[in-house]
């Protein structure tokens, strides 16, 4: 899933799967970018589906997103 979110071409697909199903399906997508969230928001393509994502997931996966990104030590790249 991470090579197809970092795709110049990938993304969109994802992001518009996200856009347009069910959100109780797209849970596995949002938990897929766990732990990989630092490098996903510095690079081009994935970080359209990083936004996408902090916009529609659920309460709790949002809030895991922002804790990842706060306690990383790249913050400071991502601001």
């Amino acid at each position: 899933m991470i090579a197809t979110i970092s795709d110049q071409y990938g993304n969109y697909a994802v992001t518009d799967m996200i856009s347009n199903w069910p959100l109780h399906i797209c849970e596995k997508v949002f938990k897929s970018l766990h732990s990989q969230l630092n490098k996903l928001c510095t690079q081009k393509y994935s970080s359209n589906v990083v936004e996408r994502c902090l916009e529609l997931a659920s309460e709790p996966i949002k809030t895991d997103y922002i804790t990842e990104l706060v306690d990383s030590e790249e913050l400071a790249n991502l601001i």
